[in-house]
């Protein structure tokens, strides 16, 4: 009698054949295991034993053998785009690319974290290859396939004002983090408080205007600069000698301003005043 253990794995052809089974006492009877696909044969037992195979057996008694087949291991390749992001399969990680051999219809899970990354350059999950979620269960398949996890690169936009308080930067489109998808358009827009006058950018950016949008493809630390705004001082002069001083509209005091006097007419009476004057206001 021959059985296969599990019937789909394969075949057990015997040779010479019978049409009921019997055989004469003392004759060989060859056994030969054949797997089907996405098996392999894994022994005999019974009246064989071992992986020798074909297998013969002497017709001495009555007698029962089984073909065991057991699943092929199938080749499950991870990996991540880009490459070198953490992920784990059944809990244990990896940083690289790794192909397991995994017996189809099993279980397993892979996952990985998001964001990965340190500094101005970060990782975000974006999707398996199989659409499954940043951590899900897989059932090995009878085929070798790939698994990829795929991360879209992120760069921090930071800027800073100089001096502090003279003005303010705006950014379109925002982001909570500073962080932005290599790829993104980005307007940055300076704009200057009361009493200052945008005069340019450093850093990242350069130019004295504002500027176009542009592309985000690396990491980037931009400076907006404003300057002081145009200021006057008007200076008066009494007959009497004694100044005072108007500077935007606020009186400054005598001993702050120093006052060089080139000429003067004035005899007893008011008269009109032609004069230079260098002043330079103290701080």
């Amino acid at each position: 009698m021959r059985q296969r253990s599990p019937a789909s794995g394969g075949i057990v052809v015997v040779n010479p054949a019978s049409p009921d089974g019997f055989y004469n006492s003392g004759a060989s009877v060859q056994m030969i295991a054949g797997a089907n696909t996405g098996y392999f044969f894994s022994g005999w037992s019974g009246d064989l034993t071992g992986l020798t195979n074909p297998q013969s057996v002497t017709m001495s008694a009555p007698r029962s053998v089984t073909a065991s087949f057991s699943l092929t291991p199938m080749g499950i390749t991870i990996t991540t785009t880009p490459v070198g992001q953490i992920y784990a399969v059944d809990g244990v990680p990896y940083y690289s690319a790794q192909t397991f051999s995994r017996v189809a219809g099993n279980s397993h899970t892979i996952s990985t974290t998001t964001p990965q990354g340190a500094g101005g350059t970060r990782y975000a999950f974006s999707n398996w290859s199989d659409g499954g979620l940043v951590s899900h269960t897989i059932i090995a398949p009878s085929v070798p396939t790939t698994y990829t996890a795929n991360f879209t690169t992120q760069y921090l936009l930071t800027n800073s004002i100089a001096p502090p308080n003279s003005g303010v930067v705006s950014v379109n489109p925002t982001s909570p983090d500073g962080y932005y998808a290599s790829g993104t358009t980005v307007q940055l827009t300076a704009t200057a408080n009361s009493g200052y006058a945008f005069s340019g950018w450093s850093g990242g950016l350069s130019g004295s205007a504002n500027l176009p949008a542009f592309t985000i493809t690396t990491q980037l630390n931009v400076t907006a600069t404003f300057s002081p705004s145009g200021q006057s001082t008007n200076l008066m002069l009494s007959s009497g000698g004694a100044a005072t001083s108007n500077h935007n509209g606020r009186g400054i005091p005598e001993d702050r301003l120093t006052h060089t006097l080139l000429q003067i007419q004035a005899p007893l009476r008011m008269q009109p005043l032609c004069s230079a004057l260098r002043r330079t206001e103290l701080s």
